[in-house]
């Protein structure tokens, strides 16, 4: 019986893992499409050159089951005060932002995007409800 057990969590093991490299390419694949979709097809700039570093900072890490912003591939920094902002920026994007100085621009009031809530939906109508999470670092 133990061995049969034992084929049994190996088994279920290599196919969860199997699944979490499926869905986490496929994550990945989906949070570069949405953040087209949102982002980058919602607007063009008249200022600046877009480099698409956002979209390009999107990683995934498939034995953990992790996509994300990888912020070190980011180099933003805020119009208001100069400082770095990389690390917030996608979050800044997802859900919007506004600032405290009453001036409706977008680098003082940004409406959300949500490009990460898209892809989590996305992902639960094909692999079903709770297959991710929305996982916040910042």
């Amino acid at each position: 019986m133990s061995d049969e057990w034992d084929e049994l969590i190996e088994y279920l093991t290599e196919e969860t893992n199997q699944l979490t490299r499926v869905i986490t390419k496929e994550a990945n694949e989906l949070l570069k499409k949405n953040v087209q979709e949102e982002v980058y097809d919602n607007y063009s700039p008249n200022i600046y050159k877009r480099t698409k570093d956002l979209q390009k900072s999107i990683k995934s890490d498939k034995v953990e089951g992790f996509t994300y912003f990888d912020d070190s591939k980011l180099d933003y920094k805020s119009k208001v005060t100069g400082e770095n902002v990389s690390m917030y920026v996608p979050k800044f994007l997802n859900y919007g932002h506004t600032d405290s100085t009453g001036i409706d621009n977008m680098y003082h009031n940004y409406t959300p995007r949500q490009f990460v809530e898209k892809t989590k939906e996305e992902l639960e109508e094909k692999y079903g409800e709770g297959c991710c999470q929305i996982v916040d670092n910042i």
